[in-house]
């Protein structure tokens, strides 16, 4: 089959299992710039699928619990990680459900958590020709009842952690 280069996007959208040519192959006509799309592999090369291109994405969230400790004094520990494969809500639950419970300050035995920071990462990533390629993207997020001085004071100690 036989296609113009000037119409060759109108024919790789969804599923593509040939192989393109960067070259003309076949071709009686030099003018026309034509690619052969074969079944036969001339370059040796895997097919490439859409569904390779379709990024996986998972999330990982770390950061600061700010609670009242038994001294009644307002400190900040580092919090337990948390990671979820599916969505960014359901992260976003295990830690609102973490800072209800109290498991959300890695061990620290707050008397009354108040809130978190977390650094939330989502990574997403691709398969092209048999290689991972990751990208990763990094947001800052507020959970709980902080206050925007807690939220300052814990930016600046999220820096150093």
């Amino acid at each position: 089959m036989n296609i113009n280069l000037d119409d060759l996007s109108k024919h790789v959208r969804g599923e593509v299992k040939y192989y393109l040519s960067p070259l003309p192959l076949n071709s009686k006509n030099k003018k026309n710039k034509t690619l052969t799309m074969s079944d036969q592999n001339p370059f040796n090369q895997p097919p490439i699928s859409r569904h390779d291109l379709i990024p996986t994405i998972r999330y990982q969230a770390k950061g600061l619990v700010c609670g009242i400790d038994w001294n009644n004094d307002e400190t900040v520990y580092p919090t337990i990680d948390y990671s979820s494969r599916s969505r960014l809500e359901d992260l976003e639950d295990q830690i609102n459900k973490g800072i209800e419970d109290g498991s959300i300050d890695s061990g620290m035995g707050y008397q009354k958590i108040i809130g978190a920071l977390m650094t939330v990462t989502t990574i997403s990533t691709i398969i092209l020709d048999g290689k991972y390629y990751t990208n990763s993207e990094d947001q800052v997020r507020a959970y709980g009842n902080l206050t925007v001085p807690h939220i300052k004071w814990m930016e600046d100690l999220l820096g150093i952690y």
